[in-house]
């Protein structure tokens, strides 16, 4: 999703959400379209806790690909009366989960328990969001969201890098057990602080029920995780 592979990004977001967007039109169904957006829209945040209402500046083609989505979605509500929502979706973890940070530290200390090395640095935040809890706001969203209406969902989990690398080092049994490394250096578009309000959603009704020591508990102790089969 970086800027190697820009325009398969681009055209995977924008066009395929406008491809379902004009059949759910040029068939005249009855349908609730609920958009997997994402905070990626925010960019670099001149605040936090980040409100719908921040401005959207995204810094990378995966940003800009779901802001557009997002827009092409509002602009049906408005224009053709599809019952259509946006979920800016803060970061997601869970079993099953093929990349992203959590799922890279796992698999490179279940390749290498001495050493780890982690992009970035400690002081890096993100807010957690466990991927049962992000299924409830989905549904939530389909059933009770607002048409053409946008809302941030996290699962109020914000942690440092450092503080997760500890939490997992723990969770596997490995802590004081491990050389761990920062590079210092980032991939470009990466956003160093992104926290979530998701006040707007909790008025639906949602409750994220899962703290992120709870979720890396439940993620190690899944069959998927046992298993060879990632």
């Amino acid at each position: 999703m970086g800027w190697q592979t820009s325009s398969h990004t681009l055209e995977n977001n924008i066009m395929g959400t406008l491809n379902v967007l004009e059949a759910i039109v040029d068939l005249g169904l009855e349908a609730k379209v609920v958009f997997a957006s994402s905070a990626a829209v925010y960019g670099e945040p001149l605040f936090t806790p980040v409100t719908e209402d921040h401005p959207t500046n995204p810094i990378s083609p995966y940003g800009i690909s779901k802001l557009a989505a997002e827009k092409l979605a509002i602009a049906y509500f408005k224009e053709f009366g599809i019952d259509a929502v946006a979920i800016r979706i803060f970061n997601t973890y869970g079993p099953r989960q093929p990349r992203y940070v959590i799922y890279e530290l796992l698999r490179k200390l279940r390749t290498s328990p001495t050493r780890l090395q982690v992009l970035g640095t400690p002081i890096t935040v993100r807010d957690y969001c466990y991927v049962s809890d992000m299924v409830d706001a989905l549904i939530l969203a389909s059933t009770k969201g607002v048409g053409g209406e946008v809302y941030n969902v996290s699962g109020e989990s914000p942690v440092n890098i450092g503080h997760l690398v500890e939490l997992i080092l723990a969770e596997l049994g490995l802590t004081n057990k491990v050389d761990v490394q920062y590079t210092g250096h980032y991939w470009k578009g990466d956003i160093r602080r992104m926290i979530g309000d998701i006040s707007k959603i909790k008025k639906l009704g949602f409750l994220p029920k899962t703290p992120i020591e709870e979720g890396l508990k439940q993620m190690l102790e899944s069959s998927w995780w046992k298993s060879d089969l990632h």
